[in-house]
């Protein structure tokens, strides 16, 4: 599954997970890593979210991903670059 910006995928899976469920805790840490150039891991994001590395798996095939080697990837790939609407078309704002 692709999508054009991870960031905003991420977003909707928060904001429709039940808080402090192991879905909200792991997009949380997702979003908050998301640009991160280290090799994260699923042992990595089952250790820093208190849950499982099968949950972490589950998490990432219920998200559409065929793996999280797929996942891992878009991660590394995000740009985080959004247009402006009160500015001009072609200026584009990066966020760190």
């Amino acid at each position: 599954m692709k999508y054009q910006k991870l960031s905003v995928f991420l977003s909707g899976k928060l904001v429709t997970a039940e808080p402090g469920s192991a879905d909200a805790i792991i997009t949380e840490y997702l979003l908050k890593h998301i640009h991160v150039k280290e090799d994260i891991s699923v042992e990595m994001v089952a250790e820093e979210c208190h849950v499982g590395t099968g949950t972490v798996s589950r998490y990432v095939r219920n998200a559409g991903f065929q793996n999280f080697a797929e996942l891992r990837e878009l991660m590394s790939k995000e740009d985080m670059q959004f247009e402006r609407i009160d500015g001009p078309a072609d200026q584009l704002i990066t966020y760190h």
